[in-house]
């Protein structure tokens, strides 16, 4: 476990009662030991020490301490943990490929996640809880201290970009004034919006909208890449770029 994600009754209270799943999740399924201490993460992205002190039934009592950076015990490391602000726009999907990109997503460090209706979008009915579940999973083992959030769905004509910032969309076929996404990342002004379309691509009408509201197109110059696959590859790039223009200054590329 890299990092317990703490619920929104956590205000700082020590000691601090854990019930339910979570505390099922820390008594009997990682099997922590009696004055273990795990670190944790509220809802406004605080550090903190958790130290178990008495496990009842169905319930875990822990001693708190607020944290300045991550312990070595878990897998969140310091040096990655002030990530610029994304924004995905996602087209809905299958239910079961939606809660994969959910999942990835904040995995990557995603800030929001905002679902989106669109021509070809799934139709199918959205379980928010089962997203829910993925974003706290998510955190949880990839140790992000990002707050990811879920919106929507709205529907595509409705969607506005950060202000300010980077808006890209990403298209099956070439487009005037299209860029690689190599192109497109090399000026990157934070916050970055990206938008991916759903299993049956984005008709004409719609790329017309998006680039009313200031998105950019964007040709991937890789084989054609599934809803799934395409939102993975698309965030993991603008991150690095993002990360690496951080590091070495705007002139990166």
């Amino acid at each position: 476990m890299r990092l317990f994600l703490l619920d929104e009754s956590f205000h700082g209270q020590n000691p601090y009662e854990i019930s339910g799943p979570d505390a099922h999740y820390l008594a009997d399924v990682l099997r922590l030991p009696i004055g273990q201490s795990i670190m944790a993460r509220d809802m406004s992205s605080q550090l903190w020490s958790l130290k178990l002190k008495e496990i009842r039934k169905g319930v875990c009592i822990v001693e708190t301490r607020k944290a300045e950076q991550a312990s070595k015990g878990t897998d969140a490391l310091p040096e990655y943990q002030d990530l610029l602000p994304i924004t995905l726009f996602q087209c809905l999907t299958r239910p079961k490929k939606l809660e994969q990109i959910v999942r990835q997503a904040t995995e990557i460090g995603v800030s929001r996640i905002v679902l989106v209706r669109s021509r070809y979008s799934c139709t199918e009915k959205i379980r928010p809880e089962r997203l829910d579940a993925q974003i706290k999973e998510a955190i949880q083992q990839s140790g992000s201290l990002v707050p990811t959030a879920i919106e929507g769905p709205v529907d595509i004509k409705d969607i506005k970009p950060e202000p300010c910032g980077t808006a890209l969309f990403f298209h099956q076929t070439s487009l005037p004034g299209q860029h690689s996404l190599q192109e497109a990342t090399c000026n990157l002004k934070d916050p970055v919006s990206l938008l991916i379309g759903p299993e049956g691509g984005l008709d004409d009408s719609e790329c017309s909208i998006l680039r009313s509201h200031s998105f950019e197109p964007v040709l991937l110059d890789t084989n054609i890449l599934r809803a799934e696959t395409a939102a993975v590859y698309g965030i993991a790039v603008v991150q690095s770029a993002l990360q690496n223009r951080s590091r070495k200054g705007n002139n990166y590329c």
